[in-house]
């Protein structure tokens, strides 16, 4: 007996093996929805976000420069579009010409663009509360009831259970609120 050598080593059978890559494959396949719903609410947090901000930005542009300033819907970054959705992408802009005779040219005829925002990636949608708004007027006071506004910023391929909604207000003030309601119109 003092010459055998022992031959069993410290490693793993195939059958160790196997049961452990199929507990991980299984832990992985319980994780997976979690995480994508966490990574859905951080993106859809991060949308509308931008709206809130571009909605601020407009505020106190029109307030600090007197003039009416649009926040309107935009596929090209220089002109407020006449079809489709907010996803499309939005500018926040000052005309050249208003009714009220209220303009932020600086000696041009063309419009001034604050901010552009491009188009949300595929899959996501924003649903407004009134049918075919596209567009938000800031006024000097900072004040105009037709203003107010409740966008939803939603995941529509594939549907996702979670948006955000944007309410922005009389004043111009705008705020966040999650909802699980699970439909994106």
């Amino acid at each position: 007996m003092m010459g055998q050598i022992d031959r069993r080593s410290g490693g793993f059978t195939l059958v160790e093996l196997l049961l452990t890559v199929t507990v991980m494959t299984i832990l992985v396949l319980l994780a997976a929805p979690s995480f994508n719903e966490a990574t859905l609410g951080s993106k859809l947090s991060a949308y509308a976000n931008r709206l809130v901000a571009s909605a601020y930005l407009a505020r106190g542009e029109a307030i600090k420069r007197n003039a009416l300033i649009t926040l309107c819907v935009s596929t090209d970054g220089s002109t407020c579009a006449t079809a489709g959705g907010w996803e499309q992408g939005w500018i926040v802009r000052c005309p050249s010409t208003t009714s009220t005779s209220v303009t932020c040219t600086t000696g041009g005829s063309s419009a001034i663009i604050f901010q552009y925002q491009p188009a949300l990636p595929a899959g996501f949608k924003i649903g407004t509360a009134t049918a075919n708004q596209r567009s938000l007027v800031f006024y000097p006071t900072g004040v105009d009831p037709r203003t107010q506004a409740v966008l939803t910023v939603c995941r529509n391929a594939p549907l996702g259970k979670q948006e955000r909604q944007v309410r922005i207000g009389a004043t111009g003030g705008a705020s966040v609120k999650t909802t699980t309601t699970g439909t994106c119109t």
